[in-house]
């Protein structure tokens, strides 16, 4: 499996800032149900190995459709372990073509019992990263592929909401388990020709096993995987295209999600200064006219009088993937901030619940809440950990010109209206000079 020497996860974990905030809020980035050895080493705690069987239940009922029970317990944990210890085997031996021109070498590595019935010997804890990877890829985006099938990420919440997967939903995004791409790569190349060769897959099956997505189509899975998560409302999950994880040097799956939401635009210079804009009604009373943009980017464009900008999507897992966003933001190479920023211009837009029910009316905030102080609540709470100033070049310069418009219309009103403003006042000021003197000569004559 790949090194993890000096990946950016390491970096945010050391990080002064993530500490602060992990212990500002350690629901949002610690894990409650499932724990990779990503976390803490597996033979150092107990965490890990506690999550065992339900990791293994999860695999068994995705392989077998079969849930796990007392009797098959067993069973399903030793078909867990035996299919990560064949997949580290195979693993190795490829790793060993490309690395080597002596065949020999290759062929001294020893393969791996398959059969469950022979792994009576097996520490789970020998093969933990190819456990969480096995369970990563068999027991949760095979099946994520099949409950976003149609594209309804409502559907989808209602599925893991009703399996009381929710923990586990938002475990997956932690940065405390983020997996490495080409870990979970060779687990996608190699696992479903191990799970067949299982002698105890092919008693409970008729037909072969597969995984719900073509190997082939890895970057595709990681497309859907970020739609699923993304703060923001699309109908499709955006094309990352096959080499963009080469490319970009993408480590993990939450890396991948805050690269799909940047704008795909050639970088530009920073900007001088983080422009702080007025509430959402404010806008609105100058004229500003709000419009959802239909894509899951941190892409906000204004147009007088037209500000377009991404929905967020209000959710169970929203705060938790938001907070590791942040989190990832704290790596010393992530120069520009895109989510910082737009939860910083999403804090200035909404100053009270008036601000909320208007953005809802536009649909710029979407998804499913008891009640929208719950929305409120969770701008103010996000906006809190984000360090100042966080420029992000592509809103910075949305947000100035959304601010030198609502300034000059302000202008053009109070220079339209200060005759009667002028008037006004001075009325007010009069009959206040009136009712002072009245008050004064009833005083004396008291």
């Amino acid at each position: 499996m790949a090194e993890p020497q000096a990946s950016g996860l390491q970096q945010v974990r050391k990080s002064l800032a993530y500490q602060r905030m992990k212990e500002a809020n350690r629901d949002v980035f610690e894990p409650k149900t499932i724990y990779f050895a990503t976390y803490a080493d597996p033979k150092e705690s107990i965490d890990w190995l506690n999550c065992l069987p339900l990791k293994a239940a999860i695999v068994y009922h995705a392989i077998t459709g079969k849930l796990v029970n007392r009797q098959t317990r067993p069973e399903a944990e030793k078909l867990l372990v035996a299919i990560a210890k064949e997949c580290k085997s195979l693993i190795k031996r490829e790793e060993a073509k490309r690395t080597s021109d002596d065949s020999s070498q290759v062929e001294n590595i020893p393969p791996a019992e398959t059969a469950a019935g022979n792994s009576d010997d097996l520490r789970a804890e020998d093969y933990a990263q190819e456990v969480d990877g096995v369970f990563l890829v068999v027991g949760f985006l095979s099946e994520l592929k099949k409950v976003t099938e149609k594209w309804n990420r409502e559907e989808a919440d209602d599925h893991y909401l009703s399996t009381h997967s929710q923990e586990i939903v938002k475990d997956i995004i932690k940065i405390e388990n983020q997996l490495f791409l080409k870990d979970i790569k060779d687990i996608v190349d190699n696992v479903e020709d191990v799970i067949n060769a299982n002698e105890t897959v092919k008693d409970l099956l008729k037909v072969k096993y597969k995984l719900s997505f073509e190997k082939h189509d890895f970057h595709g899975i990681i497309g859907r995987f970020c739609w699923y998560y993304s703060p923001f409302h699309s109908t499709r999950a955006k094309a990352l295209g096959t080499d963009v994880v080469e490319k970009e040097k993408l480590e993990n799956l939450l890396q991948c999600l805050h690269f799909s939401l940047k704008r795909s635009k050639p970088n530009e210079e920073a900007s001088e200064q983080v422009w702080r804009s007025p509430s959402a009604r404010q806008l609105k009373r100058s004229g500003v006219r709000f419009e959802a943009s239909p894509e899951a980017t941190i892409d906000v464009e204004f147009s007088e009088p037209k500000l377009r900008m991404p929905a967020l999507v209000y959710d169970f897992k929203l705060e938790t993937v938001v907070g590791n966003l942040l989190a990832w933001e704290c790596l010393p190479k992530e120069d520009q901030k895109p989510v910082t920023r737009y939860f910083q211009f999403m804090n200035e837009l909404v100053c009270d619940l008036g601000d909320v029910r208007m953005m809802k009316k536009f649909g710029l905030i979407k998804g499913t809440w008891k009640n929208l102080q719950e929305v409120f609540d969770l701008v103010k709470r996000t906006d809190g950990p984000a360090s100042y100033l966080s420029p992000y070049v592509a809103l910075d310069k949305a947000v100035r010109k959304v601010w030198e418009y609502h300034d000059k219309q302000m202008k053009k009103f109070l220079k339209r209206h200060q005759p009667a403003a002028v008037l006004l006042l001075s009325s007010v000021a009069a009959a206040s000079v009136i009712a002072a003197f009245i008050y004064k000569r009833k005083s004396r004559k008291g």
